[in-house]
């Protein structure tokens, strides 16, 4: 297996981290799994040393952190996409086995493989071996099923993402095995992230 870093993409918008809590779990929980070291302590120096530097506007803050618990970051500037954005379904499946679809990191070759690069495409929908909607390589999935907005289960293989964990806990959306035939009867469909947050999407077939 070829050495990987674990990665996390905060959103801070106007000087505020969307979900920094989460982030920081979910990094703990990778960490504990994978046999990585972390720095906490110096992970909240640069967290907060960038949010002073970058308290204007919106930008993507990215933590890469190496087994040995070494970090680096950077932060970029995002701007708005128009919505609704185009995507396609994947052509083959994804196994929910693969332990790289539950946590973050820079081994994203079965997202890299499976992506759809295509002008005008912003991204790919991926799905399991039992015909299960799982995510987008860029973000979970939430579809609006006769007015419930639906998110399929972690163990469809994907990853709990850190907006999606928040809306849960809000009770803003239901964890649900969304199959194929549901995804073609949903109203709507957004991508969520901790970046963008909602962004709707029309699948192009």
């Amino acid at each position: 297996m070829k050495q990987f870093k674990l990665l996390e993409s905060l959103g801070l918008i106007e000087g505020n981290y969307i979900v920094k809590d989460n982030h920081l779990k979910r990094l703990r929980h990778s960490a504990n799994k994978l046999g990585f070291k972390l720095e906490l302590e110096e992970i909240e120096e640069t967290l907060s040393h960038l949010k002073s530097q970058h308290n204007k506007g919106s930008w993507k803050v990215r933590l890469l952190i190496s087994q040995n618990g070494r970090l680096e970051s950077q932060a970029d500037e995002i701007f708005p996409v128009q919505q609704p954005v185009f995507v396609k379904i994947a052509t083959v499946p994804v196994l929910s086995t693969n332990i790289f679809l539950y946590h973050k990191t820079t081994n994203r070759d079965v997202y890299d493989n499976l992506k759809i690069k295509e002008p005008g495409i912003f991204d790919t929908l991926l799905w399991n071996e039992r015909n299960e909607i799982t995510e987008f390589t860029i973000g979970n999935i939430v579809i609006n099923l006769n007015g419930t907005l639906y998110t399929p289960p972690v163990d469809c293989g994907l990853l709990n993402g850190t907006f999606r964990e928040k809306l849960l806990h809000d009770g803003k959306i239901v964890e649900h095995i969304i199959n194929k035939k549901e995804l073609e009867q949903a109203k709507q469909i957004w991508l969520i992230n901790s970046v963008r947050q909602w962004i709707e999407v029309n699948i192009i077939h």
